[in-house]
């Protein structure tokens, strides 16, 4: 999860994707995981705060994540949009 929140903190911050992508990213986990992170559901709720606090939000969910594999992710999106 801490990998996908990463890959979406950077993509929004970069201008890659609007916050529209990630507010519906953030519900769908919401919805589709039992007990989701608190930082998940404060980044759903901080919608309408912009895109910076959305993305602070994000920086807080727990975990690991392969920088390398973001980065990778990020590249992969930039060439396709």
């Amino acid at each position: 999860m801490k990998e996908q929140a990463e890959f979406y903190r950077e993509a929004l911050t970069g201008g890659l994707i609007e916050i529209s992508e990630v507010i519906a990213w953030c519900d769908s986990v919401i919805m589709a995981e039992e007990t989701p992170d608190v930082a998940i559901i404060e980044a759903s709720l901080f919608g309408s705060a912009g895109k910076y606090r959305v993305a602070d939000a994000l920086s807080e969910v727990a975990g690991e994540y392969s920088k390398q594999r973001v980065r990778s992710r990020l590249f992969r999106l930039k060439q396709f949009r």
